[in-house]
């Protein structure tokens, strides 16, 4: 029951393949590795996350899992955790992650990480993504 619902969001995995290179991508996975294998088969994610770039949640061997995931991630990836940036759609835990230090995008939608990739400097957009319509002020 719990792994029926479980499926790859395609529309986060097609704007991370976009993605420049020069960003190292990682898959942070929290799911055990036998649930996990058959999703990433039909989704084919070892093209875009090599097994070298998957870090298992349940393989590192936590005693908590908030907050040392947060320093846990940048060491398995061997980066700096000022080099690192984590997408994620859980919004306590993107909180989390950045009131200990580690960067964070709460993932909402795919328009909305499009903007956030854009504030990040990631990539370059002709899109108005520091006044979106939606946020603009209201008279009252």
């Amino acid at each position: 029951e719990i792994k029926a619902p479980a499926i790859i969001n395609q529309a986060v995995i097609d704007l991370i393949t976009k993605v420049p290179e020069t960003y190292t991508r990682w898959l942070v996975v929290d799911y055990p590795p036998d649930w996990f294998d058959g999703m990433a088969e039909l989704a084919d994610l070892e093209s875009i996350f090599p097994k070298n770039q998957q870090i298992f949640i349940s393989q590192q061997k936590l005693p908590r899992m908030i907050p040392e995931i947060f320093y846990r991630l940048p060491s398995a990836a061997g980066l700096a955790m000022d080099e690192c940036l984590v997408v994620d759609p859980d919004t306590p835990r993107a909180t989390a992650a950045m009131r200990h230090g580690l960067a964070a995008i709460i993932y909402v939608y795919p328009e909305r990480l499009k903007h956030e990739f854009a504030l990040q400097g990631i990539w370059q957009t002709d899109a108005d993504v520091m006044h979106p319509t939606s946020s603009e002020r209201v008279k009252i």
